[in-house]
């Protein structure tokens, strides 16, 4: 699924008020409309390429807020 430019540039402005981009992280709790969950990434991941997929596999329209731990 692709993903709009706006929806990840809205969700990297709030992380990046709180954490720098270039870090990496292994935990990244997404609250969604329905629920929330925990996507684990072993070893750690870029957290720009972490919004990508969330966004990808859960559908933008769906990911309120994504929060790397």
């Amino acid at each position: 699924m692709l993903v709009t430019d706006a929806k990840k540039q809205e969700i990297l402005q709030a992380i990046s008020q709180t954490r720098s981009l270039a870090d990496k992280a292994t935990i990244f709790r997404i609250e969604m409309v329905h629920g929330n969950c925990t996507m684990l990434c072993p070893g750690g991941v870029e957290i720009e390429k972490a919004v990508i997929s969330a966004l990808s596999r859960f559908g933008e329209e769906r990911v309120l807020t994504i929060q790397p731990q």
